[in-house]
């Protein structure tokens, strides 16, 4: 009992301490997340059909971002083409895309102290359209609830309107910090086992005013614990234990 209390202590100061402050950002009509950095800054270029994306690039590592096609597309005719995706001026060979009716997710990696990228299409639109959440939290989560997750993880579910920043960790993997706009589900390995009680926690902030954001952690089915705020600039503070996910060693027969 003893030792658990101490990791707790741990995780918490450590989680505490180094989740960075962050302040008023405003990161309007795109969705992303960010690993290894933080956005700074995006702006829509009409002369260059092209979106800027300023970060701070802090280590190795991806951007992944939604463009809807009512703000920018790349297009020859009427059939899709690929966007040409710049860093710091010079053009990436490939990338990852994901294609839907209304928009398009690019994953476009990058390297530290790369600090400006760049997505060319071929045509950007001043109006956006306007997208309606078709399901609520609490169905989205039941949703979420009735998937199986892997053994031995368990998944952090980010439902928000606006922009956030922060960090997780558990007992079973590093601090990461974190970064994106809306909803966003994050699995991450979580499993105690006998004899070692293994501990997350998640702290994560509004960069806005107005808007709201609720946090969940999942493991085998059940909510192992959540939070919420409205508050202007407003955070969420979540931490539990894990959940053993190994079952009952096998006894084997004996011999005659």
């Amino acid at each position: 009992m003893k030792s658990v209390f101490i990791i707790a202590i741990v995780t918490v100061t450590m989680i505490g301490v180094m989740v960075p402050s962050v302040f008023a950002q405003q990161f309007e009509d795109f969705d992303y997340t960010i690993r290894g950095g933080e956005v700074l800054k995006f702006e829509l270029d009409s002369d260059n059909t092209s979106l800027l994306i300023s970060i701070d690039a802090r280590a190795r590592g991806e951007l992944i971002i939604t463009l809807p096609r009512a703000i920018i597309d790349a297009k020859i005719g009427s059939e899709d083409t690929d966007f040409d995706v710049f860093i710091r001026g010079m053009q990436i060979s490939s990338y990852e895309e994901t294609i839907t009716p209304y928009d398009r997710t690019v994953t476009i990696p990058f390297k530290r102290s790369n600090d400006e990228l760049s997505i060319v299409g071929t045509h950007i639109f001043s109006q956006p359209a306007v997208t309606m959440q078709t399901q609520s939290i609490e169905q989205m989560l039941q949703s979420e609830l009735n998937e199986e997750i892997p053994s031995r993880q368990a998944k952090l579910l980010i439902f928000s309107d606006t922009e956030w920043a922060g960090a997780f960790q558990s007992s079973n993997i590093d601090f990461t910090e974190i970064a994106g706009q809306n909803n966003e589900d994050i699995i991450f390995e979580c499993n105690s086992s006998m004899g070692s009680q293994a501990l997350f926690g998640a702290k994560i902030q509004k960069l806005t005013q107005e808007g709201y954001l609720e946090l969940f952690v999942i493991q085998n089915q059940k909510i192992l614990s959540q939070g919420s705020t409205e508050a202007s600039f407003g955070e969420v503070y979540i931490t539990d234990n894990c959940l053993s996910n190994s079952g009952p060693t096998p006894v084997p027969d004996g011999g005659g």
